[in-house]
């Protein structure tokens, strides 16, 4: 999420929002807030107390401050959003995402579940962490494409073509951008060697 964010998000992006309350969204917080850019921090879990337990207990063992806001706010405000639930319905309504939002979607990952609606993905540039992966589990696009509300030119790319300057994946400050994973077993792999080189250079501690 974090390179994807890097590519695709505005530079001048400053409100981070979180939806969700688990160890997905506790990790999303943890790495994206070390992005400079980000100022403020939201958080929208499935109840207000979960938003609110969440954001203290974090406060607490991370020094981090978050707002605990409801659904239309952390979609309206937040320049990156990340969707870290298991809902199998959308989690906001489409028409608070702001243009020049970016959005990252990884808490669905079967192909009756999805966690934005339509009019977010038809606003959209989509781009996957692989097309194989994203066509066959990736809820939030397939649902719509069996619906004819997009079409798969909507996917202008996968991660690799973004990074390696292949596709544009940003055109303007106005473009809505979605990145959207179903998890792929080179990430994890990638991932997992850089840990693992690190700790034998001492550089962090297993």
């Amino acid at each position: 999420m974090a390179i994807a964010t890097k590519f695709l998000a505005r530079p001048d992006a400053q409100t981070l929002g979180i939806f969700g309350t688990g160890r997905q969204a506790l990790a999303h917080i943890l790495l994206l807030s070390r992005d400079q850019r980000f100022e403020r921090f939201v958080v929208c879990g499935s109840h207000p107390s979960r938003s609110k337990d969440f954001a203290g207990w974090v406060a607490l063992n991370h020094d981090l401050h978050i707002e605990p806001v409801d659904a239309a706010t952390c979609a309206a405000e937040a320049d990156v959003l990340c969707t870290c639930t298991t809902s199998k319905t959308p989690i906001f309504d489409g028409k608070f995402v702001r243009e020049g939002t970016h959005l990252n979607l990884v808490g669905g990952f079967q192909p009756e579940s999805r966690e934005v609606d339509d009019l977010v993905v038809g606003r959209a540039r989509i781009v996957v962490d692989s097309y194989e992966g994203a066509l066959a589990e990736a809820g939030d696009l397939l649902i719509p494409l069996g619906l004819g509300s997009i079409t798969k030119e909507h996917i202008i790319a996968d991660l690799h073509q973004i990074v390696s300057g292949e596709v544009e994946g940003r055109r303007s400050a106005r473009d809505i951008t979605v990145f959207k994973s179903v998890g792929f077993a080179l990430e994890d792999l990638v991932i997992a060697t850089l840990v693992y080189q690190s700790v034998k250079a001492g550089e962090v501690h297993p």
